[in-house]
């Protein structure tokens, strides 16, 4: 695994598997603290295990953006899942765009609302980008086509580390745990036995929040691991680019940190 371009979490939570818990989080990324975050919240019994620390993993080394909808076009989402689904998912990824951060609880994540750009690479991807600016207009959202490139205003950047460490911090001292590597998951008829070495934890609900490893786990769920990267640069004394743009459908992205590191990344549609 490469170095990551954020600095991970100061803190740590070294730990072992509990022996009964009412909810066992495997993960420690983004989804499985913000999971572990709203359980707390509805005052659920949660424990997170994670291998090696919170962030370790994609979480800790992506660039960071904070995006509307999926990784396709408007246009192509409205094809794909239908004009009323497609506009639900933009609603729904706005409105957690605001409780991610509200979650932060004013700690400093490094974000910062500026917009996004959709940059085309060719005629097709113009013609999608022109369509859907037309349609998220018609549905009621902010969208701007100025001539060169799709600019969604509601859009944002993040230190994604940060934000990981910060959900972290308002968890209860003992519901995370880290390096606790699970290595099998036994589901019985009231409950699910997690082994990790030689404890063992019986849970009444697993929430695997592993993203692509989710199949050393369960291997009938078919997740097939595709290679990304991000490089930064040294800080640049010039502005290279006003807000983050993403393009090549979303196999292409970079943006430029308020020091002056630039993130480039993506090119999984190249991954062997």
């Amino acid at each position: 695994m490469s170095t990551p371009f954020w600095t991970p979490p100061p803190e740590k939570y070294p730990g072992r598997l509990p022996e009964k818990a009412d909810v066992v989080v495997i993960g420690g990324g983004i989804a499985g603290t913000s999971l572990l975050w709203h359980l707390s919240a509805r005052r659920i019994d949660a424990v997170l295990v994670e291998r090696h620390h919170i962030a370790w993993g994609a979480s800790g080394r992506n660039a960071g953006f904070l995006l509307a909808g999926v990784a396709s076009s408007y246009a192509e989402a409205v094809r794909t899942y239908g004009r009323s689904r497609a506009r639900e998912i933009w609603d729904v990824t706005n409105e957690n765009h605001d409780r991610m951060i509200e979650a932060a609880r004013g700690q400093d994540v490094g974000h910062r609302r500026l917009g996004t750009a959709i940059l085309p690479v060719d005629d097709a991807e113009r013609a999608l980008l022109i369509e859907s600016e037309h349609l998220l207009t018609e549905d009621g959202f902010e969208a701007r086509w100025d001539g060169a490139r799709l600019v969604n205003p509601r859009d944002g950047e993040i230190d994604p580390a940060a934000m990981v460490a910060a959900l972290a911090r308002q968890a209860r001292p003992g519901t995370i745990r880290e390096g606790v590597n699970v290595t099998s998951l036994v589901s019985r008829r009231s409950d699910v036995l997690v082994v990790a070495g030689e404890d063992a934890c019986e849970a009444g609900v697993v929430i695997l929040a592993t993203n692509a490893y989710t199949p050393q786990l369960v291997p009938s769920v078919k997740i097939q691991p595709t290679r990304a990267q991000m490089i930064a640069t040294a800080p640049e004394s010039s502005r290279i680019t006003d807000i983050p743009v993403y393009s090549n459908f979303g196999y292409r992205y970079w943006r430029q940190l308020p020091e002056g590191q630039v993130l480039v990344g993506g090119w999984r549609d190249t991954s062997l």
